[in-house]
C-alpha cells in the first residue's frame, strides 16, 4: 500500500514541477532584488532585476508605489526594446504624489505593447491587460 502511495506522491510532485516551470517560462519573465529607499521627503528610488527567459521586441514597466491606505504616491515607467534573454538591472527615481508619503507596497506590470493609461473599464480598471505582474508588500 505505501508503494502506491510514493508512486502518486512522485507522480503529483513531476505534475507541479511540469506546472511551474511552463508557467514561468509561458510569461518569460521574474523580478528578484527588488529595493525601495524613501530617498527624500519628494522621491523613491526603486531598482530590481528584470530576469527574462525569452527574447522580447518591446517591454513597458510600468510601476506603482501605494502607501498605507492603499492610495498611489508614485508611478513611473521604463520601456525596454529588442531585448534578449538574461537579466537586466533596473534603476528609477520615481517623484511622489504626497510629500512625505510612507510606501507599503510596490507593484510591476509588465506589458509587451505600449500601454496606454487613459484606455479604462467602466470601473476605472486599465482596459489593457499585463503581461506579467508582480504586487511585493514593503515591510
Amino acid at each position: 500500500m505505501e508503494t502506491k502511495y510514493l508512486i502518486a506522491m512522485l507522480i503529483a510532485a513531476g505534475m507541479l514541477m511540469y506546472i511551474g516551470t511552463t508557467m514561468f517560462y509561458s510569461t518569460g519573465f521574474g523580478i528578484t532584488d527588488l529595493n525601495l529607499e524613501d530617498s527624500s521627503d519628494t522621491q523613491f528610488q526603486l531598482s530590481y532585476m528584470l530576469r527574462s527567459v525569452r527574447s522580447f521586441d518591446y517591454v513597458d514597466c510600468e510601476y506603482s508605489i501605494v502607501s498605507e491606505d492603499g492610495e498611489e504616491i508614485a508611478t513611473g515607467n521604463t520601456i525596454l526594446k529588442d531585448i534578449a534573454d538574461g537579466s537586466f538591472q533596473i534603476n528609477e527615481t520615481l517623484d511622489k504624489t504626497k510629500p512625505g508619503a510612507k510606501a507599503k507596497g510596490v507593484q510591476i506590470r509588465i506589458y509587451t505593447e505600449p500601454f496606454n493609461p487613459e484606455n479604462k473599464n467602466s470601473d476605472g480598471t486599465y482596459a489593457q491587460s499585463p503581461f506579467f505582474e508582480q504586487k511585493t508588500v514593503i515591510d
